[in-house]
C-alpha cells in the first residue's frame, strides 16, 4: 500500500501537478497527506484511494509548441566541394 502511495504522488508532486477542488480541504485527505509516513500505522484510506485513481489515469503530456521556422543561417546553402592536398 505504501509504495502504491509513493508511485503514484511522487511524480505527480515532483511535477507540482496535483491541484485539489477546494472541498477537498474539508475532508480527512490533506491532514492524511500532512501525517502520512511509509512506515506508519496511520490513516491512509483516503491517500490509498487517490494514489489508485492516479494510477490508472493516463499520463497527460503538456502541449509542447513547436519553434517558428527560421531562415537557413547557412546562407545560399547548397553543396560546396573544396580543394584538399591529404593523402592517407
Amino acid at each position: 500500500k505504501a509504495t502504491r502511495i509513493e508511485d503514484a504522488f511522487g511524480w505527480v508532486m515532483g511535477a507540482r501537478l496535483l491541484h485539489v477542488h477546494r472541498d477537498v480541504c474539508q475532508t480527512p485527505f490533506l491532514r492524511q497527506m500532512r501525517d502520512w509516513h511509509p512506515d506508519g500505522n496511520g490513516p491512509d484510506d483516503g491517500l490509498d484511494a487517490v494514489a489508485g485513481c492516479i494510477l490508472h489515469d493516463p499520463v497527460r503530456l503538456p502541449r509542447v509548441d513547436m519553434p517558428v521556422k527560421r531562415a537557413d543561417w547557412r546562407g545560399i546553402g547548397g553543396i560546396f566541394r573544396a580543394e584538399s592536398h591529404f593523402n592517407p
